[in-house]
């Protein structure tokens, strides 16, 4: 060996050397108030030494390194050389340790930093993006692990781990079409991939299944649409008055809102049954008492006497002095234009009532009061303003 060649390694060592020394230094001044946990103890010096890259005896695991700011140095060494294909390696290596951790996170991280390193290697940049979708895909970020594998695919077109990732992705993202085309894709380069076999399969079975449903979807859609249309034919053919946008109609558009009302604010609905007889729901009120019953379903051709019936066959819990009951109660219906209430016999239907040319459906829902002949209340309800037969 020529002695300048000797000489030149020498210089060499020295300024690698000193370079090492100053990160060395770097580090702990910037980690100059780091304590180790409990300090340097008789009971616990073992376990603190084992940080210390010059008394390690092993592998340091990447829970010590966090713990150790000299091990931190030594692990920024690998990223710092010259060589990018060897920096990538590394973070790879650094984001596969955070993922068999279950860090998704940080392994998306160091995935990432890792796809910034400018090499040639289009299989490690295919394995990035493919390790990266499966972090994402972890985490519940099915469309970035789907865009990961697409452009792991397009630096090696063979990936099969790739197309794995984007068929998982697309079947969680319900995108079937697309899953089946991944898994076809994938299979020309290997027909026997497991895998992709499995995900064809289960793929086509709920593709079907999702096409039943919509089809199913598509047959009640129409058969609602052709109810409600009739409804809507039925209760207009009524010619009952609805209050609607603070006027009173009965057009379609007020009958379409009361249906709307209905919907929203009741457990009970409008409908018509087979004999085309309209059901309601009703509220009969006890001002009185400050009460109410909500009848669900109360027919048109069914009469308010059969409906006290029902209503009174029990006494009700507030009615303390059992004023209220079928053959003492009094139900009316208000007539605001007039300003006054209207006297419904017992013997009338409530087609006939609501048909009544006073009577305007307002909220979505009839109501009716009733007043005990037999309580003050109704004497002094009555008193000014007496109310008027139907």
């Amino acid at each position: 060996m020529a002695a300048g060649e000797s000489s030149e390694r020498v210089d060499l060592a020295k300024k690698l050397d000193k370079d090492l020394d100053e990160h060395m230094e770097d580090m702990l001044l910037k980690n100059k108030n780091y304590k180790y946990q409990d300090g340097l103890k008789a009971e616990n010096i073992d376990e603190q030494l084992r940080l210390i890259p010059a008394f390690s005896k092993e592998a340091p695991t990447q829970e010590d390194i966090d713990a150790s700011p000299a091990l931190q140095a030594l692990q920024a060494l690998k990223y710092e050389h010259d060589n990018p294909h060897e920096s990538a390696l590394a973070l790879k290596e650094d984001g596969n340790y955070h993922f068999a951790k279950k860090h998704y996170k940080k392994a998306i991280t160091a995935y990432t930093e890792g796809l910034k390193e400018k090499h040639d290697d289009q299989t490690l940049i295919a394995v990035f993006y493919t390790n990266r979708a499966a972090a994402n895909f972890y985490l519940g970020n099915n469309g970035s692990a789907l865009k990961d594998a697409i452009w792991a695919l397009k630096h090696k077109e063979d990936h099969m781990k790739a197309y794995v990732r984007a068929t998982i992705a697309c079947f969680d993202l319900e995108k079937y079409d697309d899953c089946l085309s991944y898994c076809e894709k994938g299979l020309k380069f290997d027909p026997k991939d497991k895998k992709l076999i499995e995900m064809k399969k289960k793929c086509t079975h709920q593709k079907k299944q999702k096409e039943r449903d919509a089809r199913k979807k598509q047959i009640k859609e129409m058969k609602d649409l052709t109810e409600r249309n009739n409804l809507v034919a039925q209760i207009e053919s009524r010619r009952m008055r609805v209050e609607y946008l603070g006027e009173v109609r009965t057009n379609r558009e007020s009958v379409e809102n009361l249906l709307h009302k209905t919907t929203a604010a009741h457990s009970g609905k409008i409908y018509i049954d087979n004999e085309k007889t309209l059901h309601w729901p009703a509220y009969f009120l006890y001002p009185e008492y400050n009460q109410s019953d909500f009848i669900e379903d109360f027919p048109e051709n069914v009469t308010f006497n059969d409906q006290l019936e029902h209503i009174f066959g029990q006494p009700a819990e507030w009615d303390r002095n059992r004023h209220y009951t079928k053959d003492q109660v009094k139900v009316y219906f208000e007539d605001k234009k007039n300003e006054r209430l209207i006297n419904i016999p017992p013997k009338l239907t409530l087609r006939q009532v609501l048909s009544d040319s006073r009577f305007v459906l307002r909220g979505g829902c009839p109501a009716f009061i009733c007043i005990s002949l037999t309580s003050s209340y109704h004497t002094q309800t009555f008193e000014r303003n007496k109310p008027q037969e139907f």
